[in-house]
């Protein structure tokens, strides 16, 4: 076997789409690959992508890539591998390795699917979901046997615990106007809710900290890691974007204040509201009110409730200079949506081009067990999900929510120690 000697391929590639596919392949694998001249690089054989050239025995290796044009979908299972592409000629692998990971990082099935009311393509409409497949990463599985196949060996990559953390309320309490902490007094009074009444008037005159404020002490507790915070600065309150106002002064400071503290982190990122993912003009307004809050340009985002429409909320992304985005992923289940567990940069179907915009997926988020499927310990679903991650040697990339670490619900409790125990223990 050859570790990471070049890959050299060759085939009709008119938009690109073949090229791309091999770099994702070189992405995951860790070998090299190049496009060969019309002469074969000596002592080389060169793997031909497509089936309307004959193979040259010695000198060429075929490999079918049918898919990659028309993107017609099959069926296949190979026994240990599952692939969405058949294959019609005999080739190096019995199913289309290329054309099934093109397929699959790039969500082609979303482009023109309808969503549901929260506005996502609905996850058990997916290929993968429906097949029981989403918690492998199969991009990597496929891109480690074509290697296989060729006489290569991929990197072996180490799997770690990355968690990053959407900051949809800054303030449980206090941050809002006047009227809407009376509104909320007036029913906390409805409901005998008398706890909770006192808590938020001691809050807003100053003699207790607000419960979810707890930043300070949770870049203590976890110092040296690198997280990633993501923070909602809604235009307009809605039931979705609950976050406090960032018109008013005191929340304002506390923004540029957070920016601050998670410096050495790479500062706050950007979560863009439920409207903004599915309009171009609040995205625009929203960021030009992140950047002016914080004083500085961001390049990092993730949509909140991963509320976006494809392609266009991609392309509105990349215009608006962000360079990295994190809403690849499941709302309602743990899995792999794009069958890739890496950071890879973003190819627009509909356009035919690569853009520079970098996906970075994840694995899960609190919600799955807490709310969309709860179980009576998510706990325990989470370890075992994580060392499943860690035996295919990817990443356990866990998206949470900043009020959870305030331990404030019932639901919330042991998060930090439940972290600490993840983050320490992870294999």
């Amino acid at each position: 076997m050859i570790e990471h000697s070049t890959v050299y391929w060759t085939g009709e590639d008119p938009v690109g789409r073949l090229h791309y596919a091999w770099e994702i392949w070189s992405l995951v694998t860790g070998i090299p690959t190049e496009r060969a001249s019309e002469e074969i690089p000596a002592g080389e054989r060169v793997i031909h992508c497509g089936s309307s050239r004959k193979t040259k025995e010695g000198e060429w290796l075929e490999l079918i890539s049918e898919g990659l044009e028309g993107i017609e979908r099959y069926v296949i299972p190979t026994g240990t591998v599952a692939a969405p592409f058949s294959v019609s000629t005999e080739g190096i692998l019995p199913y289309d390795p290329l054309s099934a990971l093109f397929w699959t990082v790039t969500r082609c099935e979303e482009l023109n699917a309808e969503t549901n009311e929260q506005g996502r393509v609905p996850s058990e409409k997916l290929w993968f979901v429906q097949h029981g497949l989403e918690s492998t990463p199969w991009v990597h599985r496929w891109a480690k046997d074509l290697a296989k196949s060729l006489g290569r060996i991929a990197v072996e990559r180490s799997s770690e615990v990355v968690f990053s953390v959407d900051i949809d309320q800054l303030y449980a309490l206090k941050g809002r106007s006047l009227g809407h902490s009376v509104l909320a007094s007036m029913q906390e009074v409805l409901r005998g809710k008398w706890g909770r009444l006192c808590q938020r008037w001691k809050v807003l005159a100053g003699k207790a900290k607000d419960p979810f404020d707890v930043l300070e002490e949770h870049i203590s507790a976890w110092k040296g890691k690198p997280w990633r915070y993501f923070a909602l600065l809604t235009l307009a309150r809605t039931p979705k974007d609950r976050g406090v106002s960032p018109y008013q002064r005191g929340n304002r400071a506390r923004w540029k204040e957070l920016d601050g503290l998670t410096h050495a982190l790479g500062g706050l990122a950007w979560h863009p509201s439920t409207r903004a993912g599915v309009c171009l003009e609040s995205l625009q307004e929203e960021k030009q009110l992140f950047e002016g809050i914080i004083g500085r340009a961001v390049d990092t985002s993730r949509f909140h409730f991963l509320q976006m429409k494809l392609p266009e909320s991609y392309r509105w992304l990349e215009t608006l200079g962000i360079r990295h985005d994190h809403s690849m992923g499941f709302a309602d289940r743990s899995g792999w949506r794009a069958g890739i567990a890496l950071p890879y940069p973003w190819f627009d179907v509909k356009q035919n081009r690569r853009t520079g915009l970098m996906v970075h997926p994840f694995f899960t988020m609190d919600g799955v067990y807490l709310y969309y499927n709860p179980v009576s310990n998510p706990f325990e679903e989470w370890r075992k999900e994580r060392i499943l991650c860690s035996k295919e040697g990817v990443d356990f990339s866990f998206l949470t929510h900043w009020r959870l670490f305030s331990e404030a619900e019932p639901e919330w409790k042991g998060w930090n120690q439940w972290v600490h125990e993840c983050l320490e223990n992870h294999g």
